[in-house]
């Protein structure tokens, strides 16, 4: 895989924890997440057969096989806090990495769905930017115009209920993902209701520019693999919603007055909200009713997922770093 990506762009600091104390916690530093310490950038047991070839070069990260185990290689630094966002070619350059990932599902180096969480385990053991990091788990820059959508998202939906022509209420309804199929949480809406094909194993969620007023905000492509994902999303950017037309058992295009869009639950004090895409810890308080989120910085506290286990995320609660921080889902807040 080349990116393009010129040596310069990539200054992204990746700093890889080698002291041999382990402490089972997460660091917020500035803008980025720590892994525990003693974490190494691999994770075992990655795949259930061994085969050669399956190795992802790129910039400016490298995946590389020691039989089962895969290993995460990272080239060059960038610090995300004097670069103030990241660029559009480091963007570019994690999501060409993370769907050459993706597509070792497609030649046999991995199985059906080991992708997602090898992916979610490679980010969790290197320190990383958390916007990098949430760039690396979840498809969903702004470039691409797309979300991968599955576990741990929810697709949600709402319309508005008219009575005489007036807005007298709205109904919502939301779908849990696992591999393609949507289960609702809730009670069903004949109004809004998502059936994807029979076979369907991957979705990705379009936010289309409307270029007529026919045309529809959000698109859900849905496909039997990551190869005929990749082939309706590249006629998608060509075509609009005209593919969508000319090919309906690949779009499911909801009516233009509903709204469905994407969200990551997170359980807060005990109750789960739905953060939005790219959501932080400041839109998961905010959601739970809380208007000034630094109020309760003090006695905040939070688990994020780490091999399979919610550990601690140790931050300063003085400073605003962990407010930024992006979550990536299975997050679990709690504060007084």
């Amino acid at each position: 895989m080349r990116s393009g990506l010129a040596p310069a762009a990539v200054s992204l600091y990746v700093l890889l924890t080698s002291c041999s104390a382990h402490t089972s916690a997460y660091r917020v530093q500035g803008s980025r997440i720590l892994p525990p310490q003693g974490a190494k950038p691999e994770v075992h047991a990655a795949r259930k057969m061994k085969k050669k070839g399956c190795d992802v070069a790129g910039e400016p990260f490298e995946l590389a096989w020691k039989g089962r185990t895969a290993v995460l290689r990272t080239h060059g630094a960038i610090d995300m806090e004097e670069a103030g966002r990241m660029p559009l070619a480091l963007l570019q350059a994690v999501e060409e990495f993370r769907q050459s990932v993706r597509k070792l599902e497609t030649n046999g180096c991995l199985r059906a769905g080991e992708a997602a969480p090898l992916l979610a385990g490679l980010a969790a053991q290197v320190a990383l930017p958390s916007a990098l990091a949430y760039e690396l788990v979840h498809a969903s820059s702004p470039a691409q115009g797309y979300i991968d959508i599955e576990h741990p998202f929810q697709l949600k939906l709402v319309r508005a209920v008219r009575t005489g022509g007036q807005i007298t209420g709205f109904e919502t309804a939301r779908y849990a993902v696992r591999r393609g199929a949507l289960t609702p949480i809730g009670p069903e809406s004949e109004q809004l209701r998502l059936a994807p094909p029979a076979g369907t194993t991957h979705l990705r969620l379009f936010f289309l520019i409307r270029r007529s007023p026919a045309d529809h905000d959000a698109i859900l492509v849905t496909a039997s693999d990551s190869i005929a994902l990749d082939r309706a999303s590249a006629a998608i950017k060509q075509e609009g919603e005209n593919y969508c037309r000319a090919h309906p058992g690949v779009c499911i295009v909801v009516p233009r007055e509903v709204g469905l869009s994407a969200e990551l639950p997170i359980r807060a004090n005990g109750r789960m909200v739905g953060v939005p895409v790219r959501g932080t810890v400041a839109d998961a308080l905010r959601e739970s009713g809380v208007r000034d989120p630094m109020s309760v910085a003090g006695t905040l506290r939070l688990t994020r997922p780490y091999n399979g286990k919610p550990i601690p995320v140790q931050f300063d609660a003085a400073r605003r770093d962990i407010l930024s921080l992006m979550l990536i889902g299975g997050e679990e807040l709690n504060w007084q």
